[in-house]
């Protein structure tokens, strides 16, 4: 048990291991600050320093669940709607210059006959490398750029209307 102990156990998803730890050192931290001895006050900031960088391991590990579970839910609405407009997965890769000296790779969700399509289950849709790319792509094919995203999705200015459909099984709700 001990602050090393806590900050892995944090760092590891191991949340009853680190209540244990957690209880412990501040436990510790109380039993060596009471009888106000200046080293205890010492042990006790360095306690409280520790959980103060734990709870902060365990803040970032929840922003990388939640970054993982928003990952994992735009790849499974991104199916959904190709599959609702009868589309399957483009999995072609197109190497295409943005300007003299900028090079991007984009892998389009799927391209028809007519378009280039792309889905973003996001809160906010800006004109990235990536959507610049592939409309980029869609020019040099002679065909359209389409950008599937949520109804309440944020759209950045810099993207032309009529590249936009927007969705209610999408984007934030």
């Amino acid at each position: 048990m001990g602050v090393k102990s806590f900050v892995s156990n944090v760092q590891g998803g191991n949340v009853v291991g680190a209540i244990v730890d957690g209880v412990g050192i501040v436990l510790d931290a109380a039993a060596v600050a009471l009888p106000v001895i200046p080293g205890g006050a010492g042990t006790a900031i360095k306690g409280v320093r520790a959980i103060d960088k734990a709870v902060d391991a365990a803040k970032t590990a929840d922003k990388a669940v939640d970054g993982v579970s928003a990952m994992k839910r735009g790849i499974q609405n991104e199916a959904k709607v190709l599959e609702s407009i009868g589309e399957v997965k483009n999995t072609a890769k197109y190497t295409v210059n943005l300007t003299r000296r900028e090079k991007v790779t984009v892998i389009p969700d799927a391209i028809t006959n007519a378009k280039v399509i792309e889905v973003k289950d996001v809160k906010s849709l800006s004109n990235t490398k990536q959507i610049r790319g592939e409309r980029q792509v869609a020019q040099d094919l002679g065909k359209d750029f389409t950008i599937i995203t949520g109804e309440k999705t944020h759209v950045s200015g810099n993207i032309p209307t009529e590249e936009i459909i927007r969705r209610k099984d999408i984007g934030p709700q």
